[in-house]
């Protein structure tokens, strides 16, 4: 059922102490199901992402949901922009979910080489704040047919938010919002008193919806 335990990924975030998230299984059939109305799928999709990153589940199971391709990296051409650069253009891929500064240097490297991915359509961020350098601005000038997303969500949570960044990579801010929650989630901007602050003063994101995780394994009290 959808409260089965779907997947447990472990991460110390900001305390140093490791703590296993379980994610249900409506949430992650949520987030492909999303996904899959968002984005065409039935492609050839990159798989960048470990098997102890949350992303590598989105990437497998919307692909082939769809009937696209699973396209594996090795250890090498993960960690090396220049190989990374050269698998996209040979086997064609035509998704791929980056880290920001993964997109950031292989961007660098086509741009400084005069070359492209020819057959990128869509390529996804996520994990850290998305910075649009002059790099990136330049190689999306040159593929006007390719979008960029902007994805946001913490591991107890998997994607909470999207943004999809416009036509136009001069219009494009240097730091683009995280947008707006994704279906079946919801986001809210809270300040003491859990009341909404005005226009101007910080708040606290809070996410609430299906995309939950149930907890830390063993750790109830947290």
């Amino acid at each position: 059922s959808g409260g089965n335990l779907g997947y447990i990924i472990y991460t110390s975030g900001s305390t140093g102490q490791p703590k296993g998230i379980g994610l249900p299984q409506a949430a992650l059939r949520n987030l492909i199901a999303w996904h899959l109305d968002e984005i065409p799928q039935a492609r050839k999709t990159l798989q960048f992402s470990s098997m102890s990153f949350d992303v590598s589940y989105l990437e497998l199971f919307s692909s082939w949901l769809s009937g696209g391709s699973v396209y594996v990296l090795d250890e090498e051409k993960r960690v090396d922009a220049s190989q990374l650069k050269e698998y996209l253009i040979e086997e064609g891929i035509e998704i791929a979910m980056l880290p920001v500064v993964v997109l950031q240097q292989v961007a660098e490297q086509m741009v400084k080489e005069g070359t492209r991915a020819g057959n990128l359509k869509e390529v996804i961020t996520a994990g850290e704040q998305l910075q649009i350098t002059t790099a990136v601005e330049r190689l999306f000038e040159q593929m006007r047919w390719a979008r960029l997303y902007n994805y946001y969500g913490p591991s107890e949570t998997h994607v909470v938010t999207s943004y999809e960044l416009g036509a136009n990579p001069a219009d494009w801010a240097r730091h683009p919002s995280i947008g707006k929650p994704i279906a079946n989630t919801r986001a809210y901007i809270l300040a003491r008193g859990m009341e909404a602050p005005p226009a101007g003063v910080t708040g606290e994101l809070y996410i609430g919806g299906v995309c939950l995780a149930r907890g830390y394994v063993n750790k109830p009290e947290m």
